[in-house]
């Protein structure tokens, strides 16, 4: 299944082993429920663990709970209520689900979750030196496609949103990799969706440095837009019911891109299967 290269594209590679996969999903869009996770939340995290148990590599998972929270107002959702913690538990237990379901060996899973205290203090030390490296107004328009555009500038929560992005782009750099999770840089694999790909080599280029990527396309909605971008009723997440998620996965389109990660597995049986992991358990 993953062995189809028009799937993902390969940046930087070097001639180094691949000892370290990082990637993992933006669950900011969940505003701390874990019932709203969603099929691209669970894809975006079983894609690097795919890949890192064909390396035979432990797969390294951001999960940005701190950066959630610090966007709470701006994504409308209260961070008292919010169960970060639930959250993980329940997409770990996706993606354990999910790569036994393709009969794949499932890597050892670390989570860096970015409300820990040792991760916290490692992001917070080196903030101050990526801004050295890179000016806000190299940070306008990070997650944009359109090369022009300048988001957050001139915005209400510009200052809020910056110091977002500044967080982000830390956890991708040497100096994190080394000094938080022990990992050399040169043999370290990100795979991420497209969407993260400026926010990774941003600081790479900044400093003439390079980096191992593998970059897919985000899953796509019914209107092939990102799917957590996208209007909410073209969202699949766990809270759907059975009758929900059957309807929105009939709507949804863009077979070759579920088969080519779910393999002969329906989107309806992966996210009920899903379900039946964590059901009863506190959302």
């Amino acid at each position: 299944m993953m062995s189809d290269k028009n799937f993902f594209t390969r940046l930087n590679k070097n001639n180094l082993p691949v000892r370290y996969v990082l990637g993992g999903s933006c669950i900011c869009y969940a505003k701390g429920v874990p019932a709203r996770l969603s099929l691209q939340d669970l894809l975006d995290s079983v894609l690097p663990a795919i890949i890192a148990s064909q390396h035979n590599a432990p797969v390294y998972l951001y999960f940005q709970s701190h950066e959630a929270i610090m966007m709470a107002d701006l994504l409308h959702f209260d961070p008292q209520q919010a169960n970060h913690k639930t959250m993980r538990e329940w997409l770990e237990a996706g993606i354990v689900y999910t790569l036994n379901q393709l009969n794949i060996p499932l890597p050892p899973i670390y989570w860096v979750d970015t409300s820990e205290d040792k991760i916290r203090r490692h992001i917070e030390q080196w903030v101050p030196h990526i801004k050295t490296v890179l000016p806000a107004s190299m940070l306008y328009g990070l997650y944009a496609k359109k090369p022009d555009a300048t988001y957050p500038q001139g915005t209400g929560e510009e200052k809020m949103i910056l110091g977002v992005y500044y967080r982000n782009i830390t956890l991708y750099t040497p100096e994190f990799l080394s000094t938080a999770l022990d990992i050399p840089s040169g043999q370290a694999l990100f795979v991420e969706n497209t969407t993260q790909q400026k926010a990774i080599q941003i600081y790479y280029h900044a400093t003439g440095q390079n980096c191992d990527m593998l970059l897919y396309t985000p899953a796509p909605n019914t209107q092939g837009k990102e799917m957590c971008l996208g209007n909410s009723n073209h969202k699949i997440e766990l809270r759907l019911t059975a009758k929900q998620i059957m309807q929105r996965a009939a709507k949804l389109g863009h077979d070759d891109y579920y088969q080519a990660i779910l393999n002969r597995h329906s989107i309806v049986d992966i996210m009920r299967g899903w379900q039946s992991k964590v059901s009863g358990n506190e959302a």
